[in-house]
């Protein structure tokens, strides 16, 4: 079962994409993108990465206890620290700089310096990405959806169902184990919406609960949450959160660049 004393934005997320009726995971489309959004706030909020100008500028060994987020930072870590030129630093450096930096340790002979050369400066060059570089071709976010998926069934809070289309291809749908779950996680996001764009409560709103309502914009699951004319007050004041916060943004910006690239096919 799922005895984590916590469940993280990507996970709350999925749980909301839950129909109330059916049971089924509907996840909304480009929702890889919205959940490789949410692994990056979640290395934001726990400190394992910081983010300035649209990009990551530095990285901090932290272990969150989520597994598939633990991995996918494990995964970039190794791949950026490659190329930098040591631990005295955080702060991470671009090509050129670490290429001086680390040319004196580069290895003899000038096959094995171009093969380490050209690994350095593809390493050091991930420095330069924005995040919408990240959510849209960041290799460790490729089969993030997936990963997701099978971890919560793991966890015991998705049922997978398999089918074959056509008797041949194999398919997977995916219901919650617990409708309770599936209503947690609504009503989490519904006391984030209630804090950050009403002011309900007596605190300012945590930075986890701007990240869930800038996320929940970004993903499509307003109108769903709150549908109807009733709430168009509420989902445009979702919508401002999302232009306004970094994360929220690129995945918004990244999933309408791959509507225009579906509309165009």
């Amino acid at each position: 079962m799922h005895d984590r004393p916590f469940r993280t934005l990507p996970e709350e997320l999925l749980l909301a994409c839950v129909d109330p009726e059916t049971g089924v995971v509907r996840r909304p489309d480009f929702f890889n993108r919205v959940l490789s959004g949410a692994v990056l706030a979640e290395l934001e909020l726990c400190g394992a990465i910081t983010v300035e100008d649209l990009r990551i500028v530095q990285l901090h060994p932290v272990t969150l206890g989520e597994p598939t987020i633990d991995t996918i930072f494990d995964e970039m870590s190794s791949h950026i620290r490659r190329g930098q030129p040591g631990a005295a630093t955080d702060r991470l450096v671009g090509p050129r700089e670490s290429l001086d930096a680390l040319r004196p340790g580069l290895p003899r002979g000038i096959a094995a310096r171009l093969v380490a050369g050209a690994r350095i400066g593809i390493a050091a060059l991930l420095t330069k990405l924005t995040l919408e570089d990240w959510i849209s071709t960041g290799p460790h976010f490729r089969d993030i959806e997936p990963r997701y998926l099978e971890a919560l069934e793991t966890s015991g809070l998705l049922t997978a169902h398999r089918r074959r289309v056509l008797g041949i291809v194999p398919r997977f749908t995916w219901s919650v184990a617990s409708p309770e779950d599936a209503r947690r996680a609504a009503a989490v996001i519904d006391d984030a919406v209630r804090a950050v764009v009403y002011g309900a409560g007596p605190a300012v709103p945590s930075p986890r609960a701007v990240c869930l309502v800038a996320l929940v914009g970004a993903s499509g699951l307003a109108i769903r949450l709150y549908p109807g004319q009733e709430n168009r007050a509420t989902r445009d004041r979702i919508d401002r959160i999302t232009e306004g916060h970094p994360i929220g943004a690129a995945v918004s910006a990244v999933r309408e660049a791959d509507w225009k690239a579906r509309e165009a096919d």
